[in-house]
């Protein structure tokens, strides 16, 4: 008995936990709401996780991007932490000037932090375009 009144419990707390996520609130809808959140953190220097596919090149895989007074001062591969040529690679406040340039493309936010999640450039009349992601992000002393 004792056993399946701790099963019981163990599913209450988990169900109770779940509750308290917020599921439901609505995704960011425009590059001015995304670039207000952003900017409210004051992030100058950070690192993310993305990749990059242009159309022009071989596609990137999983790289470290770390910015440093708002410029792009390393990008790292995150499997082999070998070095990347940074000269593609943009900021996040780049990456939201991008976004706005591309608007009504279909751009995805961090509903929390504001940074774009994927922005996709296309240019059908050269065959070229790109697409960035942003896996995640953190601001620590590098």
């Amino acid at each position: 008995m004792r056993r399946f009144v701790g099963k019981a419990g163990f599913a209450v707390l988990v169900s109770a936990l779940a509750a308290c996520g917020d599921t439901t609130a609505p995704p960011l809808q425009s590059v001015a709401e995304a670039r207000a959140i952003w900017e409210a953190h004051h992030l100058t220097t950070y690192s993310y996780f993305g990749t990059q596919a242009c159309f022009c090149t071989v596609p990137s895989g999983l790289v470290r991007v770390d910015v440093v007074d708002g410029k792009v001062a390393a990008v790292t591969d995150a499997v082999t932490n070998a070095p990347v040529p940074s000269a593609s690679w943009l900021t996040i406040d780049e990456l939201l000037d991008l976004a706005e340039t591309l608007q009504p493309q279909p751009v995805a936010f961090d509903r929390y932090m504001g940074y774009p999640k994927r922005v996709e450039r296309c240019c059908v009349a050269d065959d070229s375009g790109s697409v960035y992601t942003v896996t995640s992000l953190y601001s620590v002393p590098l």
